[in-house]
């Protein structure tokens, strides 16, 4: 072989291992790169996955509390029909008025049972029962032993285990004479009648 193809024999061969390992890098690079795009996808799609059940979450919540809403709304709308309806019952001569009597019950019962589909129990409060603010409204006063339920006016109704309207009751008026003691009582700690 010619001299002059040697050298050009050795260019070419170290060219080769040249274009070789650039070859091995980029497929080295390539490989790398093909890693993190499957990376970046598992995490876009564990975040996806992630961002679709907070919105089913949020869905939920918000289609319970729309619910709720709704419920209130019913409530709100049938409970002073209900008690217009019970005023109406006691109003009524049981001798007298006995269909306008059942046809009024059975409709009541329809109402209370609906409030009950709705998640809303009725309560009443028990006449001799010691006045429970928590569970009662005073709605008047009459003769009796004070700070004791004298008369129900009105059932109250709960959901679950939070008052959404108290009962409404009659208790013993608060006496004058208790509040005048309380207010001299009062005054006597004012300092008054001290001579300066």
């Amino acid at each position: 072989m010619p001299e002059s193809l040697e050298p050009n024999l050795e260019e070419i061969a170290e060219d080769m291992v040249h274009l070789l390992e650039r070859l091995r890098s980029m497929e080295q690079a390539q490989q790398e790169l093909a890693d993190r795009i499957e990376n970046v996808g598992e995490q876009v799609s564990a975040q996806m996955t992630a961002t679709r059940r907070t919105l089913n979450a949020l869905r939920r919540d918000l289609l319970e509390e729309n619910k709720a809403q709704a419920s209130r709304h019913a409530f709100d709308a049938i409970v002073p029909v209900l008690d217009s309806m019970r005023a109406l019952l006691n109003g009524l001569d049981a001798d007298e008025d006995t269909k306008t009597i059942a046809q009024l019950g059975a409709v009541t019962s329809a109402l209370s049972n609906l409030l009950q589909g709705l998640g809303y129990d009725v309560f009443d409060a028990a006449l001799g029962e010691p006045f429970d603010p928590a569970r009662m409204e005073c709605l008047g006063f009459a003769e009796g032993e004070p700070q004791t339920v004298l008369e129900a006016v009105r059932p109250g109704y709960r959901a679950g285990d939070t008052v959404v309207r108290p009962a409404g009751v009659r208790i013993a008026e608060p006496s004058l004479e208790e509040d005048v003691s309380d207010t001299e009582d009062d005054s006597s700690n004012t300092g008054e009648g001290i001579e300066s």
